[in-house]
C-alpha cells in the first residue's frame, strides 16, 4: 500500500516535526564539521526522509517533504554570507539525497539503484566544485595550470611552508620534514590515477550510510501501511559480477606490462565496484571462508578485502544464475 495512507497521530505528528527541526539543524551544522561533514549530512538526509513516515495524513507528509527540500535550499544563501563560502553549497547534498529517497519510495525502488542514484549526484557534485574552485582560482582550466598545481604539491619545501600557516606545529613534526619530492611525487601521480576510484568510494560510501540509516529507522517504524524496508537490501547484478572479475584479471596482467593506461583503466573499474562485492561477500560467505578472511587479515588487510570481493562475485553470479533457472 501507499506510505500516504497511515491513520493520523498527535504524537507522530509531534515526532515528524521534531525529526524535522532535528535533520534541518544537523545538516545546516555539518559544513563546520570537516571530514565529518559526510556522516552527519547522511545521518540529516535520513532523519529528514523518515519524518512524512512519521506524519498522520497525505496533506502533512507532503509538507513535511516540502519543507525537508526547501528549507536546507534557503539555508545556502545564510550560511553563505555569513561567512562560510563555497562549503555552503554542499547543502545541495542532503537536498538531491532526500529527493531521491523520495522518488525511490514512490517508485519502489530498489536500495542498490538508490546508493547509485545518491553517489552518481556526489561524485558529480565533488567533481564539479574542484573543477569550479580550481578554474576560480587560475581563471583557467589549461595544461599549464595542472602543471602549476602539481609542482606546489610536489614541492615538499613548499607544500609544508604553506601547512604551517595553517598548523604551526607542521613545521617541526618529523613525519613532515622526513617528506621529500619524490615520495609527494609519488602520492599525486596515485591520487590522478586513482582519482576516479577515490570519488566514487566517497560517494558510494556517503550514499550507503544515508540508506543505512534511513532502513534502520523506517523498519523500526514499519507496519502494514509502508512498504516492507526489511527487504530493501543490496544487490549486486550477474553483470556486473563479470565486469569485475575481468577488471581485475586486466590489473593483474596490466601490472606487468609497460602500458600504464590498461592497468590504470582496469583498476579502477575494479576499486569502483569492489566495495558492493566486499559487502555482498560479507552478506553471502560461507562460515569457512569467513574464517578465512580474518585470518588473512592478520597478514594482509589488501589479500582479505580481495578475497571477500572475489566471494560477493561469484555469490553474485551463482544467484543471478539460479534466477534465471527459476524463470
Amino acid at each position: 500500500m501507499n506510505t500516504f495512507t497511515q491513520p493520523v497521530s498527535q504524537k507522530s505528528n509531534i515526532r515528524a516535526f521534531v525529526l524535522l527541526v532535528i535533520g534541518l539543524l544537523a545538516a545546516f551544522s555539518a559544513q563546520w564539521l570537516g571530514v565529518f561533514m559526510f556522516p552527519v549530512y547522511a545521518l540529516s538526509t535520513a532523519l529528514i526522509a523518515f519524518a512524512p513516515l512519521n506524519a498522520g495524513g497525505k496533506g502533512l507528509r507532503l509538507t513535511c517533504m516540502i519543507a525537508g527540500l526547501i528549507i536546507p535550499c534557503c539555508m545556502i544563501p545564510a550560511s553563505f554570507f555569513i561567512g562560510n563560502g563555497i562549503l555552503s553549497f554542499t547543502l545541495f547534498i542532503p537536498v538531491a539525497s532526500l529527493l531521491i529517497i523520495f522518488v525511490s519510495d514512490k517508485k519502489r525502488m530498489n536500495r542498490t539503484a538508490t546508493i547509485i542514484s545518491i553517489s552518481v549526484f556526489v561524485a558529480v557534485f565533488i567533481a564539479l566544485s574542484v573543477i569550479l574552485v580550481i578554474y576560480g582560482l587560475y581563471s583557467s582550466l589549461s595544461k599549464d595550470v595542472f602543471l602549476d598545481i602539481q609542482s606546489k604539491l610536489t614541492d615538499s619545501e613548499w607544500l609544508i611552508d604553506y601547512l604551517s600557516e595553517v598548523n604551526p606545529d607542521v613545521a617541526t613534526n618529523e613525519v613532515w620534514l622526513s617528506v621529500t619530492d619524490e615520495i609527494l611525487s609519488d602520492i599525486f601521480n596515485l591520487f590522478v590515477w586513482f582519482a576516479p576510484a577515490i570519488l566514487a568510494f566517497v560517494a558510494l560510501a556517503y550514499a550507503w550510510m544515508t540508506t543505512a540509516v534511513y532502513r534502520f529507522f523506517a523498519v523500526v517504524r514499519q507496519d502494514e501501511t509502508t512498504r516492507d524496508y526489511s527487504a530493501w537490501n543490496i544487490t549486486m547484478s550477474g553483470v556486473s559480477a563479470v565486469v569485475f572479475l575481468a577488471a581485475i584479471l586486466c590489473s593483474f596482467l596490466s601490472s606487468y606490462s609497460d602500458v600504464d593506461v590498461f592497468y590504470v583503466v582496469s583498476s579502477n573499474i575494479a576499486y569502483i565496484l569492489m566495495p558492493g562485492f566486499v559487502y555482498f561477500g560479507l552478506k553471502h560467505s560461507s562460515v569457512f571462508w569467513s574464517f578465512l578472511c580474518i585470518f588473512i587479515m592478520f597478514w594482509s588487510f589488501t589479500g582479505a578485502i580481495t578475497l571477500l570481493s572475489l566471494s560477493g562475485a561469484f555469490a553474485a553470479i551463482t544467484i543471478s544464475f539460479r534466477n534465471r533457472q527459476k524463470t
